[in-house]
């Protein structure tokens, strides 16, 4: 069944990043006041992301997951969902060099929106194992 999951997480990832892409250039870009309101949050995102990061490879998963509980859920959780948003926010709205090409911006949402797909599915599967059973954070315990 999860493999049904990965297959579909490609063509939703890809529409929904080409919709945020042409959403962000053209609707937020024309608002002065969007720039500075969706860039400090993406910016934040991704220093959250970056600090999972850091924790993964310092802890692994089963330690950064041991050591902080369930609230590494929630982090995790608010890294996978807000990074795309964010890498495109950055992309569209820093000061230098900003990109007002909506298939980059897409393309670069896209490729971290997977990228993030796959860090997740191994993520939960090295936590809960394959299908929810015989991992160390799994119901079976």
């Amino acid at each position: 069944m999860e493999n049904c999951g990965i297959v579909l997480a490609f063509p939703v990832t890809a529409v929904a990043s080409v919709v945020y892409a042409v959403f962000v250039i053209f609707v937020f870009a024309r608002f002065r006041f969007a720039r500075w309101t969706l860039l400090i949050p993406s910016v934040a995102i991704l220093m959250l992301a970056g600090a999972e990061a850091i924790l993964l490879m310092a802890r692994g998963v089963i330690g950064a997951r041991t050591s902080m509980g369930p609230t590494f859920n929630t982090l995790h959780n608010t890294v996978v969902l807000f990074t795309p948003p964010a890498v495109a926010n950055s992309v569209v709205f820093l000061p230098r060099t900003p990109t007002r090409d909506w298939k980059l911006v897409a393309l670069a949402t896209f490729f971290v929106a997977i990228g993030f797909v796959f860090w997740n599915y191994n993520l939960q599967e090295i936590l809960y194992g394959p299908d929810g059973i015989g991992g160390p954070f799994s119901m079976d315990r």
